[in-house]
């Protein structure tokens, strides 16, 4: 009996012992996806502008659109050079950070009121890269009462360079408002006539 409780004793610490020394990679972990949101949070302040609220509301400080910089130099920071994005703006890929910086600066220019809340983001790490995907409200007009929010979903594929992730490919798509009843094919997606 007394050699079963040693042998019981030695697995339970055996097991114990695999949970301390699993503990400080799972909190390895859970800081890589935070540092991942963080940098999304820097492109929601960034990419953020216009007029701020005249009230300050409960939680305003949870949302970085909220404290929007307009800072184009920031947002661009975030690209890698060779980087890709595929957006609402336009039907095709851009391909580099030149192409990018194009069009989002013409963006800013053309908006001065722009506000992006990311939702339901998820980001997973896998050594030195990431992939985090989620919905958005965008936000983009004259003047906060001219703004026309659109809703979207999105994936931002990262690499960790020199200790901080950019971004090397970007999708942005509008999610429909006018979703088709349940079993029916929408009309953009070029299904031929039904049999």
């Amino acid at each position: 009996m007394a050699k079963h409780v040693w042998i019981l004793a030695g697995a339970a610490a055996a097991c114990l012992g695999g949970v301390a020394l699993a503990q400080p990679a799972d909190q390895g972990a859970a800081q890589a996806v935070r540092s991942v949101l963080d940098a999304t949070d820097r492109f929601a302040t960034a990419y953020g502008a216009g007029a701020p609220a005249r009230t300050v509301v409960a939680g305003a400080a949870a949302n970085p659109a909220v404290s929007g910089a307009n800072d184009l130099v920031a947002l661009m920071d975030q690209f890698d050079d060779d980087a890709t994005y595929a957006g609402t703006l336009q039907p095709f890929w851009l391909r580099g950070k030149a192409q990018i910086n194009d069009l989002w600066s013409r963006y800013f220019a053309r908006y001065p009121d722009r506000r992006m809340i990311f939702r339901d983001r998820d980001a997973k790490v896998f050594g030195t890269a990431s992939v985090e995907t989620g919905f958005a409200e965008m936000y983009m007009g004259a003047t906060p009462a001219t703004s026309v929010p659109t809703f979207l979903r999105y994936s931002i594929t990262r690499t960790l360079r020199d200790g901080r992730w950019v971004i090397v490919s970007m999708i942005v798509d509008r999610i429909p408002a006018d979703q088709p009843p349940p079993g029916a094919m929408p009309p953009w997606a070029n299904a031929g006539p039904a049999p």
